[in-house]
């Protein structure tokens, strides 16, 4: 049986990731359980971006709810799909969502009262 380039390379990519992955070989969608992240990525992986979803929402349109909720400008979180390029993988845009997620309880902890009364650092009702 012929691998695939994408099923290789994720096979190789996400043992190296510090964070629970779910991912069948042959499959086309990486689970990150810990943030609720579902990385989508092509056949064409690893020369075209993944695409991004949180709480099960595209990335865009999960920052424009957060944004529209708390008033705040967040930065777009796949920074990486304007410079995409192989040397790039899921292990940066998990990175990146890291970095998002850390200035969102930032801005959470800073509404008083706190926007979301389950959790101060609880971003999950953004996507109900």
């Amino acid at each position: 049986m012929i691998q695939s380039i994408k099923d290789k390379r994720l096979r190789r990519e996400l043992p190296r990731l510090n964070h629970e992955t779910k991912w069948t070989e042959g499959e086309n969608v990486v689970l990150v359980p810990e943030f609720n992240l579902a990385v989508h990525v092509t056949d064409l992986y690893p020369f075209r971006c993944p695409v991004v979803e949180i709480d099960g929402l595209p990335e865009k349109e999960y920052v424009a709810k957060f944004e529209e909720t708390t008033g705040a400008t967040l930065p777009i979180l796949n920074t990486y799909a304007s410079s995409w390029c192989p040397v790039f993988g899921v292990r940066e845009l998990v990175k990146d969502y890291i970095m998002l997620k850390d200035h969102m309880d930032r801005i959470i902890q800073r509404t008083d009262p706190p926007l979301f009364s389950n959790s101060p650092t609880s971003t999950s009702t953004i996507g109900s």
